[in-house]
């Protein structure tokens, strides 16, 4: 009975701490399955896809980027890459990386291939290789704000001087790894770009 309060308490104390994160991770900003085929359950591909999906958060360090190496071979080998945005902390890094891989395998049971992500990170899988290649890239995404600025020339500079700042700030950071800026800046009529 008293290990039975303990996991309670504990559920419920990681829930609480987990709400403002799990509200905000309802959603995928964007979801994509590939093409290169599908896996049958309890597989040697799905084996080592929900090893690989499982060990993604934990290799994951303060750079907010992993890139797993391919585990299984031939036909069965499957590659990751996950990236978290850089202002994110760890924890935060970590639970969404394992939220997209549950959200993905739920999504596409049984697809080799798959991307998805959130505001704050983003995971594919795939069985090619990911490293040096090109053609395994996911699709860009662009997301923007539908609002019109009431003086879109006047807008359009204060954004160039604000970008081409965070541009100097990210590829000057400190960590070669972790190229990462954010600011904000008044636009015409007080408007915050």
């Amino acid at each position: 009975m008293a290990i039975q309060k303990w996991l309670l308490f504990l559920f419920l104390h990681n829930l609480y701490h987990h709400i403002p994160t799990l509200a905000r991770l309802s959603d995928l900003k964007y979801v994509q399955c590939g093409s290169n085929g599908n896996y049958t359950e309890d597989s040697s591909y799905q084996n080592n896809l929900n090893t690989l999906l499982y060990s993604l958060s934990l290799n994951i360090d303060e750079s907010g980027f992993y890139n797993a190496s391919s585990i299984g071979q031939n036909s069965d080998k499957v590659s990751a890459i996950v990236l978290c945005r850089g202002d994110i902390g760890l924890d935060q890094c970590r639970y969404c990386v394992d939220n997209i891989g549950q959200r993905l395998v739920e999504i596409y049971p049984n697809q080799k291939e798959a991307n998805a992500g959130y505001d704050e990170c983003s995971l594919q899988y795939t069985n090619r290789s990911i490293i040096n290649d090109t053609t395994s890239l996911p699709t860009l995404y662009y997301f923007w704000n539908h609002e019109n600025a009431s003086q879109p020339e006047e807008f359009n500079k204060d954004l160039e001087i604000l970008l081409i700042d965070l541009r100097g700030q990210a590829a000057n950071g400190g960590d070669p790894r972790r190229k990462y800026a954010s600011g904000n800046a008044t636009g015409p009529d007080f408007q915050t770009i």
